[in-house]
C-alpha cells in the first residue's frame, strides 16, 4: 500500500471534507480513501460492495444474475442495471450495461386494473461503457444515482431547487438564523418545507404550520423527538429560535469556531 501527502490544501476544503467524513461516519482519512477510490472507479475493487451502494443512495440490492444482473430501491422507486454484453468501441471492446425502472400502468384486463412494468427512463443513455463488467456497472450506478438525484451531488442539486421554492415568510426567518449563528460548526440543509441545523449530538428544524414557526429538535441519528417549540411566523422570531438554538449548541460542546 502507498502513502500520499497534500500540501497547501485550503482551509475550506479542509473543513468541508471533515464535514463530509462526519456525515458518512468515517474518519477523515477513511473519507479521503472513499473519495479517492469513488474518483478513479475502483478499478482494482472489483463489484461494488454494500458500501457503495449505499454511499451512491440505494437502499437495498439484490444480485439476481452474479455480476450482472441487479435490483435495486431507492426512495421507494424499483430499478433494474443489466450488465449485457461486450461490444466493440473502435478499436477496443466494452461492457454494455442498461437501466429499466419497475412502474404501474393501468391495465384493464388485471383484476387490480393495473400491473407493474420495466421501462426505460428518459433521460438516462442507452449505454453505460466500461472496460469490464465491473466498471461498466460502476458507471450505470452513478448515471442512475445523478440521475434520479439518490447520490450526494444529486440530492444536493435537487435541494437547492426545492430551497428556492421555500416560502418567503420562511426563507427570512432562515436566512436570519443563518447569519446569528455563521459563527457555529454546524451542517446546515434546507429544502421547500424546512431548514436543519446539525451539531455532533442534536439537530434541529425549522418549519411553517400556518402562521407559525415550529421548531423541533431531536438527537443526531435518531427519529426521536426532544423538543416543539412554535412562535409566530415572524422575522423577529428568527432571533428567540436562535438564541434557543445556541444555547443547545453550545451545550452541545460545539462551541464556536475561532476566527
Amino acid at each position: 500500500m502507498t502513502d500520499l501527502r497534500v500540501r497547501d490544501v485550503d482551509d475550506d476544503v479542509v473543513e468541508e471534507i471533515r464535514k463530509r467524513a462526519r456525515r458518512n461516519q468515517r474518519s477523515v482519512e477513511g473519507e479521503l480513501r472513499a473519495m479517492l477510490e469513488e474518483a478513479v472507479g475502483r478499478p482494482a475493487q472489483g463489484l461494488p460492495t454494500a458500501d457503495d451502494w449505499a454511499r451512491a443512495g440505494f437502499s437495498q440490492v439484490s444480485e439476481l444474475v452474479p455480476g450482472r444482473q441487479f435490483e435495486v430501491w431507492a426512495e421507494s422507486r424499483h430499478f433494474r442495471i443489466l450488465v449485457t454484453r461486450p461490444i466493440l468501441t473502435g478499436s477496443s471492446v466494452a461492457w454494455n450495461t442498461s437501466i429499466d425502472e419497475c412502474v404501474v400502468v393501468d391495465d384493464p384486463d388485471e383484476p387490480s386494473g393495473w400491473r407493474y412494468v420495466w421501462t426505460s427512463p428518459a433521460g438516462i443513455p442507452a449505454r453505460h461503457l466500461g472496460a469490464t463488467p465491473a466498471l461498466a456497472l460502476f458507471d450505470a450506478m452513478r448515471w442512475l444515482a445523478d440521475w434520479a438525484g439518490f447520490d450526494e451531488k444529486g440530492l444536493a442539486r435537487r435541494d437547492a431547487a426545492l430551497a428556492a421554492l421555500m416560502h418567503e415568510e420562511l426563507r427570512e426567518v432562515v436566512d436570519r438564523v443563518d447569519q446569528l449563528l455563521e459563527d457555529l460548526d454546524l451542517d446546515t440543509w434546507r429544502n421547500d418545507q424546512k431548514a436543519r441545523w446539525t451539531g455532533s449530538e442534536f439537530e434541529v428544524f425549522l418549519t411553517r404550520s400556518g402562521d407559525e414557526l415550529v421548531m423541533m429538535t431531536y438527537p443526531v441519528r435518531e427519529t426521536r423527538l426532544l423538543e416543539a417549540r412554535r412562535f409566530r411566523m415572524e422575522k423577529a422570531s428568527a432571533d428567540a429560535a436562535a438564541a434557543a438554538m445556541r444555547l443547545l449548541f453550545e451545550d452541545d460542546g460545539l462551541g464556536t469556531v475561532e476566527a
